[in-house]
């Protein structure tokens, strides 16, 4: 019995999947294993200055402006990485974007005055 090999390419003939399978395989039946083989290779977040410093100490990774981040992962921002807190802010100062929601609920304005309203009245709390 010999070997049947499976082999998807990209338009510079790099291979983006390969699959051996035996070679009584009709070759109908080599697409789909092969399609589930691809390896698709993207930048790492980290490498490429983008990883979020907060995810150091969550469960999950993801850029420093991910929309999906979790309250506690915004205030980590503002708390501890006020430079890209100010990226943020600047971000969200940019004109004629699709939204200026920056998730589904808030613009990222919103959630800086509530941050800054915790503050003021933990100040005041504490005085």
């Amino acid at each position: 019995m010999g070997i049947k090999r499976s082999v998807l390419t990209d338009e510079k003939e790099l291979p983006l999947a390969v699959v051996l399978f035996g070679a009584n395989t009709h070759d109908t039946k080599l697409l789909e294993e092969t399609l589930d083989h691809i390896v698709v290779l993207r930048p790492k977040t980290d490498e490429a200055g983008l990883l979020s410093p907060v995810y150091t100490f969550t469960d999950r990774g993801g850029c420093w402006f991910c929309p999906n981040a979790k309250r506690a992962e915004l205030r980590h921002l503002y708390d501890h990485h006020p430079d890209l807190w100010g990226r943020m802010m600047a971000l969200q100062a940019i004109p004629g974007k699709t939204t200026e929601k920056f998730n589904r609920t808030q613009k990222f304005s919103d959630i800086d005055a509530i941050f800054r309203q915790e503050d003021e009245d933990a100040a005041q709390a504490a005085a």
